[in-house]
């Protein structure tokens, strides 16, 4: 369980504060994309730390910061206004999780309210006539009953008004006073700390302590391995560096690990359809004997038959289904047409097994490593590597609809080529059009049967063409061939050039494209794909 920074955290900090009051504030730097750290002079040093992360929300005296990043909106302003001004004033507003850092300049003064509300948690930064300079977040009338807006008065949280912590009785219900988290009242309820060292907390008596692993807190907590600590702020501050390190970690962890169980769940799928399509390459010759068959037997049979009882090629009796409306060429013909295509597709389908099998193997072995990476640095080298491998593109979503399917539900297909080059194909006017104008990077190959219709197909690049193997051009030109009314022609025309050379002339419909730099291949889409 981590320690909350809560209404007491609070109260330390401003009390660890006071030795700083008319320091001068002359450096602003924002740490994170919700963290600023000031510098505070007055004969020595001190960095005070603000976050207005709505998981880990705080204020602390800090260490020096060793790196920074760039400066957002809100920090930039606050820096223009408050650089090289005093500290006037820090101090708490009630007991609650609110404070006021007022800063004097020759323009008069100007106060920093911070509110750290969990997810309501924000910073302003408000004149002395009370509008709103800027804020960390703003939020408009259809976000808040309490909008916070540039050039508006700012108005305080609308809590519920009860008493303070300070004025209650040891026989009191607890609960019903102002400033106690459910942290602090568990304490409280389990005697870890009185009554009176609460107040006398809040009123600056602190007695700091900090547990590895759990954080610190201005009073004893009872955690495992407690240890007293001079400073609240020195205490607490590496913890909650090493918190929102952890984090990071975890959240970039999970987001990777997510979007790899999903490929890997794509992977399993395309497999398993592509396995039953091997089984149904492997029945080719089966295929035909049963057209040959029908032939044989069909024209002595009764015209009205739908079952043809025939003796097969290894002697045994069989019967086969047959549409009575048709003829035994037509329905001799509905087989032999299930052959061609069970041939024609078995060296595709096998070259996609092995590389979809590779892929999968891949992405169950990075998937493993980054459940035990520990470090933000080696999660963003495996995101880098599944990026490259096109892992986090086009995800396939459970149950998702047209608009929720990827390539806003255009029919593309993607294939994974040699080298790991992931080549794309349209099945429809629309698709061909969407792939090639719309997801189409300029320095990609397409290609196209020459002087024929065809599928588009699209070879992902990145940004570099001329280190694509000749060997992924002839099999993206056998993609496009066997797209296309040549499928079972043997030697068929097909050209590519970078899809910057592609356009689509004006009012011409869907699919129809003009293209000029292009070379020409010829492919044999009857024979088995290059892997």
């Amino acid at each position: 369980m981590r320690i909350p920074f809560d209404s007491l955290c609070l109260a330390a900090v401003m009390a660890e504060l006071q030795p700083w009051i008319g320091a001068k504030a002359q450096k602003w730097l924002q740490m994170d994309a919700n963290t600023l750290a000031v510098q505070l002079y007055q004969q020595g040093e001190a960095w005070l730390w603000l976050s207005w992360n709505a998981e880990l929300p705080r204020i602390h005296l800090g260490p020096r910061p060793d790196t920074h990043a760039e400066v957002g909106p809100f920090v930039q302003a606050s820096r223009s206004r408050l650089h090289n001004t005093r500290l006037i004033r820090a101090e708490q507003v009630g007991v609650d999780r609110i404070f006021h850092l007022d800063f004097e300049t020759p323009e008069g003064q100007f106060r920093l309210i911070g509110e750290l509300m969990g997810k309501h948690t924000n910073v302003m930064l408000v004149h002395e006539n009370s509008d709103v300079l800027t804020a960390a977040k703003w939020l408009g009338t259809s976000k808040s009953k309490r909008p916070i807006l540039p050039g508006q008065p700012y108005s305080p949280p609308p809590l519920p008004t009860r008493r303070s912590l300070l004025a209650a009785r040891p026989e009191d219900d607890l609960s019903e006073f102002e400033g106690l988290s459910p942290f602090l009242l568990d304490l409280l309820e389990r005697r870890v700390v009185s009554l009176g060292q609460v107040q006398s907390a809040f009123r600056g008596e602190i007695v700091p302590v900090f547990s590895s692993g759990f954080g610190a807190y201005p009073l004893p907590a009872g955690m495992p391995e407690e240890q007293r600590v001079a400073s609240y702020s020195l205490a607490v501050a590496p913890w909650f560096n090493f918190a929102a390190l952890r984090r990071e970690l975890d959240t970039r962890k999970a987001t990777l690990t997510s979007q790899l169980r999903r490929v890997i769940q794509s992977r399993e799928r395309a497999l398993k359809d592509l396995y039953a399509a091997q089984d149904t390459a492997r029945r080719a010759t089966e295929l035909q004997q049963t057209g040959e068959l029908i032939l044989a037997y069909g024209f002595s049979a009764p015209a009205d038959t739908s079952l043809l009882s025939v003796i097969g090629y290894d002697g045994e009796p069989r019967d086969i289904a047959v549409d009575p409306q048709l003829s035994p060429q037509e329905n001799a013909e509905k087989w032999f047409k299930k052959a061609r295509r069970a041939k024609n597709n078995s060296g595709e389908v096998e070259g996609q097994i092995i590389r979809i099998e590779e892929d999968l193997t891949a992405a169950r072995a990075l998937l493993q490593n980054v459940e035990l990476y520990e470090t933000v640095e080696d999660i963003e080298k495996a995101r880098a590597f599944a990026d490259h491998h096109r892992w986090l593109h086009h995800a396939p979503l459970p149950s998702a609809t047209k608009e929720e399917r990827p390539y806003q539900g255009h029919r593309i297909k993607e294939l994974r080529g040699p080298a790991g080059y992931l080549v794309m194909y349209g099945e429809n006017a629309e698709s061909n059009d969407y792939l090639t104008l719309r997801m189409g990077k300029p320095n990609d190959i397409w290609l196209h049967v020459r002087g024929n219709v065809s599928a588009h197909v699209l070879v992902a690049t990145h940004n570099q063409p001329q280190r694509v193997p000749p060997e992924v051009i002839q099999f993206a030109a056998t993609v496009s061939a066997r797209h296309s009314p040549l499928k079972h022609s043997s030697y068929v025309p097909v050209d590519w050039t970078l899809k910057k050379y592609v356009r689509r002339p004006k009012g011409a419909p869907k699919g129809t494209v003009f293209y000029t730099h292009e070379k020409t291949i010829h492919v044999d889409p009857t024979a088995r794909v290059p892997s």
